[in-house]
């Protein structure tokens, strides 16, 4: 059989049949075919034939026995012929009438449907019941509503601008099954595979819509769509023996759009649930592949956002956008990970936040930003980390703040303050001064628990007033060759009195306290209040255990004792006595100074001196001094 190819035109009925020549129904197809539909009349379905029609009878009628519509009456002109209902029949090349076989007529759909069996030969470029069909209305037809099977539509190309289907679908594309079980190889299959055109390009026309499957089209400028551009999925059944060479793109939209878009989604669900039953869920979007082998430098992107975007006006970017509205909910994750790594090769990041930002000129940039201000109750967290927590760059918080375990460092070099201390806020702080520099003025403090201080050969830091100071366990010093400082502090305690003050009064001002609160049932054998120790060896050529340079008051509520050993005999001998030593190679020394300088002093008995002038040990008594030896 050679290729059974139909092309069918509606449009107003023909004024008279055309004429042809020669056609063969019963040994081949291979006909170009007529057919307006105006009226139900079946008279009006004509043929043309590709030659010439023999004459007589119904010249150039196709004749279809319908049932329901004037009975036998269309066979009137055809004596001698009967057959089935919605059979179709015409001339052969004998002249007779005879049933054009594998044909019928569809009474419902007003259609032709074949039933023909091809058998293929070498020849390529066959056609199989494929249509081509001219859509030429001759009034409106808002409608008008067509099924076609396998067909290449040409909607309107000559008529007056008719609308056509407007009311709903003015074509609907159906789907084709296909099945090769057989042993030889084939080509590739396109399921729903529509190629649209819309528009000649210069005349304004309107279109309800666009719903497809894979869809390929182009829509020209001056066409209206008035309604969603939809497509749709992909679920093939692969065996494993199968062999691919290409990948698998299961949806996908590369569309090339010129013009500007009221929006844009490529991918949206809104169904309509009632409810969902017990121990179910519902998953907007559910990614659960099994891939048991990633070869070489493949990876794995579950969901990737990527994209290349202009200038926004006063809009924005939202990457990925959770805006539910919940009832009510026994629990909620917005976003949920649980991954299950057997083996770590390099690093993993959970969440990995890496923008660049040429220029921030009206704001800042937040990595994670949380507001739990319209959460109502109380024991809300705007985060929870169960684990260690790395910060690089400065934390600042205005609320309370809870930590278990935090670990983070902060280098910074020593400058000049101008009299006023630098501070380098941070768990662990690292004030370093660059080999060969001179810096004055360059009061540090690291506020922190521990102060790495990092000083070049050669360079010279000169401070006016705490130093370079650590609040900090352990302030750990790296001095170069050649490098001095002269003032490094273990502990700063400060307090500051703003001078801009209006005023008041501080009854006490403890500058540094320490203060044992008992239980009443944890019993401590010996409370230190201050111990200062050198347990590595002293590394001063001169060393204080308790240094106080001003000449300010020193107060003792109980007793002192100087010298003996630590831990063993370090308390007085009783309770009667307020000031101890003890020792078998140190003495105490009075006060040594000349007559004139005792007789500057204001003298209360009890008092003792050793007086230079002299030589005597004396003490004052009953308002006088006197010798003791």
């Amino acid at each position: 059989m050679a290729d059974v190819q139909h092309i069918f035109k509606f449009a107003g009925p023909p004024t008279t049949a055309p004429t042809g020549s020669g056609h063969h129904w019963v040994d081949e197809l291979n006909v170009r075919t007529y057919l307006s539909k105006g009226s139900a009349d079946v008279t009006d379905w004509v043929l043309i034939g590709s030659g010439g029609l023999p004459s007589g009878g119904g010249v150039g009628q196709i004749l279809v026995k319908q049932s329901g519509i004037d009975g036998d009456a269309l066979w009137v002109n055809q004596p001698g012929y009967s057959d089935t209902a919605n059979t179709l029949a015409g001339y052969n090349s004998s002249g007779e009438l005879a049933r054009i076989p594998d044909w019928s007529y569809n009474n419902t759909n007003r259609g032709l449907t074949g039933s023909l069996t091809v058998i293929p030969n070498a020849g390529g470029g066959n056609s199989l019941n494929a249509l081509t069909v001219d859509f030429e209305p001759a009034a409106n037809s808002p409608a008008e509503t067509w099924n076609v099977f396998n067909y290449n539509i040409n909607l309107d190309p000559n008529s007056a601008g008719f609308t056509f289907g407007t009311d709903g679908n003015a074509v609907l594309l159906w789907a084709n099954y296909f099945s090769h079980q057989g042993t030889g190889s084939i080509g590739s299959i396109t399921f729903l595979n529509n190629n649209f055109g819309l528009g000649n390009g210069t005349d304004p026309i309107s279109v309800k819509g666009i719903n497809y499957a894979m869809g390929f089209g182009q829509v020209s400028a001056n066409v209206t769509v008035n309604g969603q551009i939809q497509g749709y999925g992909f679920q093939p059944s692969i065996n494993a023996a199968a062999i691919l060479t290409q990948n698998i793109t299961a949806f996908y939209d590369y569309s090339d759009i010129d013009c500007a878009t009221p929006g844009y989604t490529i991918f949206s669900a809104g169904p309509q649930v009632a409810s969902i039953s017990n121990n179910a869920n519902f998953t907007g979007i559910y990614l659960n592949p099994t891939v048991p082998v990633f070869t070489g430098n493949a990876s794995f992107n579950a969901i990737a956002i990527a994209g290349t975007l202009g200038t926004f006006d006063t809009g924005g970017y939202q990457g990925i956008t959770l805006n539910p509205t919940i009832s009510s909910v026994g629990s909620f994750l917005g976003l949920n990970m649980n991954p299950t790594i057997t083996t770590l090769v390099n690093y993993a990041h959970f969440i990995d936040i890496n923008p660049t930002v040429s220029s921030a000129p009206n704001g800042s940039c937040t990595g994670i930003y949380v507001d739990m201000s319209n959460c109502a109750g109380t024991g809300h967290h705007a985060a929870n980390f169960v684990g260690d927590v790395q910060i690089t760059g400065d934390l600042s918080f205005s609320g309370a703040l809870s930590i278990g375990a935090l670990n983070a460092f902060a280098s910074q070099a020593i400058v000049n303050g101008g009299g006023t201390p630098s501070t380098i806020h941070s768990l662990v702080s690292s004030p370093t001064i660059a080999a060969s520099t001179t810096v004055a003025l360059g009061d540090t403090i690291g506020v922190n628990t521990a102060m790495l201080l990092s000083v070049g050969d050669n360079a010279v830091v000169t401070t006016a007033l705490v130093g370079l100071s650590a609040l900090a366990l352990p302030a750990v010093v790296t001095m170069g060759i050649g490098s001095t400082v002269d003032q490094v502090a273990g502990a700063t305690f400060a307090l500051s009195l703003d001078g801009a003050a209006g005023g008041g009064t501080i009854a006490n001002l403890d500058l540094c306290r320490s203060v044992a609160i008992p239980n009443g049932i944890t019993t401590v054998t010996k409370c230190v209040g201050y111990k200062f120790d050198l347990p590595f060896g002293d590394p001063g050529t001169t060393t204080w255990g308790f240094y106080a340079s001003p000449t300010s008051h020193n107060y003792f509520a109980g007793d002192l004792l100087i010298g003996g050993t630590a831990y063993s005999d370090d308390v007085v001998t009783n309770s009667s006595i307020a000031l101890e030593i003890k020792s078998t190679t140190k003495a105490f020394m009075n006060a040594r100074m000349t007559t004139t300088e005792r007789d500057a002093l204001t003298a209360v008995n009890g008092m003792q001196l050793y007086n230079t002038t002299t030589d005597k040990l004396q003490v004052y008594a009953a308002g006088s001094w006197v010798d003791l030896h």
